[in-house]
């Protein structure tokens, strides 16, 4: 932000500053936010004066914002009801599947009852 202020603006500290369009800065400071050549030679000549008077050091803290806060920035990624759905869909085959096995293991196991107990379930007429 110091290299290329026009695509990286200074990182104010967040709620410390309010974005305003040009009318609402106008009607809040009551001027424009556009400069004219005047303007900016007064700013660069009250800048200079102020340089003359201080060393390499308070030059160097004036001209490059600093700020020693620190923000951290915490954010929960958004909820995919996809991923949700397909988890969901993937339990509900797990239990049917489950299931499925249990009742097939459960007739082998009966119908291995009665031929074991010389039960065929197969009638004759005569």
């Amino acid at each position: 932000h110091h290299a290329y202020p026009r695509e990286c603006p200074y990182p104010h500290i967040s709620g410390t500053t309010q974005h305003l369009t040009a009318t609402q800065y106008k009607e809040v400071h009551g001027t424009s936010f556009a400069h004219n050549a005047g303007t900016l030679n007064v700013a660069v000549e009250a800048f200079s004066q102020e340089d003359e008077g201080a060393d390499d050091g308070e030059v160097a803290s004036m001209s490059l914002p600093w700020s020693t806060e620190e923000e951290l920035f915490f954010a929960l990624p958004p909820r995919q009801w996809g991923h949700e759905l397909r988890r969901l869909a993937r339990w509900l085959m797990m239990v049917l599947a489950a299931s499925s096995m249990s009742v097939a293991t459960l007739r082998a196991a009966a119908g291995g009852q009665a031929a074991f107990c010389g039960q065929t379930g197969e009638k004759y007429t005569v």
